[in-house]
């Protein structure tokens, strides 16, 4: 074999690694090519042909082989990697049924970490020494088992229509359940009992750089979010088998984020600092020093505004103007009524039936959560609207909601949001 631009001959070990790639392309059953096109679909190499720029496309793992016994075919069941589409770039996955059925579970699990490394993060450093406080009143060990939950709360995972573009996003709201949660309440104690004279209220528990705790602190805030990040990668891709099961078409991840978190990054006046938002989500814009090699570079990572589940949610993108609230804006349109008072006042009969007028369906029995129906909530247009009015950020996506679940479990944690497209 030579290379096609040159007589010279390969070198046997290149040799070997063409031929392999060449016997991955050729792979598929032409049984399964058929059915394909018989259901009016191209196979997941053709699709990502004709959905991207000409030879943009560098796949992840592209010699990796089926996982498992007893299957010997060329080719494993994932095909995923970079590319660029109208001179943007993207990250594609894509599972290719021509190939061996059956043999996307191991190499998925090697291959989609490779995506989410596109995301804002794909893990928080946390000290090899670190050890948490487990026990207490907190109990954070129970969160273990809690792992690919949804939790309660505000916590919610929602199909959602774009307005802008006909297509179908699906976002959830979870985080860190109660490994993160009970962290807080270990740490809150361990606060007030360094500064008990200081410190009444257990909400206003703090540390400083010369405590004993400082550091241990951020490790625990980091772990927190790790495990809120694996939380909801789990979820995405149980949403993500549901999703291709009813409506015959793959997703795509958007963005991932988290929030309530304590970060250090850079302030154009201030410098370094660390930047702790409660209520509230990062927004770098096009040009932020941490987003220099990363692809929101040159156009700023996206923000995620949910409304209530009978009211818009937003995509922004972070304005220059982001500057003046340290980066940050609201993770949501935030409530306008007690969870005491929906309780009192709101008839559950009378939400159930607007959500069902509105063609809107929450759990499947379709009972909203009373504590968490749409009058609970501001307004998200308004709200939004303040956001973009202030030069914080500009209007990328707006989704109305088609079907809400409203998580019912018991426990809280460190939370954030993904959004994921069609």
């Amino acid at each position: 074999m030579t290379h096609p631009k040159s007589d010279k001959p390969l070198r046997p070990d290149l040799q070997q690694v063409r031929e392999a790639r060449a016997a991955i392309l050729d792979d598929a059953r032409p049984k399964a090519v058929a059915q394909q096109r018989k259901r009016g679909r191209w196979t997941a190499r053709e699709s990502i042909a004709a959905l991207i720029d000409p030879e943009s496309f560098v796949e992840y793992g592209g010699l990796a082989r089926p996982a498992v016994a007893g299957m010997s075919g060329a080719a494993d069941g994932v095909v995923m990697g970079t590319a660029q589409i109208e001179g943007r770039p993207v990250d594609l996955l894509f599972y290719d049924y021509t190939v061996y059925a059956g043999t996307q579970s191991a190499i998925n699990h090697m291959k989609t970490p490779r995506m989410f490394e596109h995301a804002e993060r794909h893990r928080l450093p946390v000290d090899d020494d670190w050890q948490p406080p487990l026990g207490g009143k907190g109990r954070p060990e129970r969160g273990i088992q809690q792992l690919g939950s949804l939790g309660s709360g505000n916590h919610f995972i929602e199909l959602q229509r774009c307005e802008e573009t006909g297509t179908l996003f699906v976002q959830a709201h979870t985080g860190s359940r109660g490994w993160g949660h009970g962290l807080a309440t270990n740490y809150f104690d361990l606060a007030r009992a360094e500064k008990p004279h200081e410190i009444k209220d257990l909400d206003l528990g703090y540390f400083t750089p010369d405590s004993e705790h400082y550091r241990s602190y951020l490790n625990a805030v980091a772990a927190g979010g790790n495990f809120a990040i694996i939380n909801r990668l789990i979820i995405f891709e149980q949403v993500a088998e549901a999703f291709e099961k009813v409506f015959g078409s793959e997703m795509e991840l958007i963005y991932e984020i988290s929030h309530n978190l304590v970060q250090k990054e850079w302030h154009p006046e201030f410098g370094e600092v660390w930047v702790h938002r409660k209520g509230a989500t990062r927004a770098f814009p096009a040009g932020h020093p941490a987003l220099a090699g990363t692809m929101w570079e040159a156009d700023g990572h996206p923000v995620l505004i949910p409304g209530s589940n009978k009211d818009w949610s937003y995509v922004l993108r972070p304005a220059a103007g982001a500057v003046k609230s340290g980066y940050s804006v609201n993770h949501g349109a935030g409530r306008r009524m007690s969870r005491g008072e929906a309780g009192r006042t709101l008839n559950q009969r009378k939400i159930d039936d607007e959500y069902a007028a509105a063609g809107i369906l929450v759990n499947v029995d379709g009972r909203v959560p009373i504590d968490e129906a749409a009058p609970c909530y501001k307004p998200s247009e308004e709200v939004v609207a303040a956001v973009v009015g202030a030069g914080l950020a500009t209007i990328e996506y707006s989704l109305w909601p088609l079907a809400s679940l409203k998580g019912t479990e018991g426990a809280g944690g460190r939370r954030g949001k993904r959004s994921k497209r069609k």
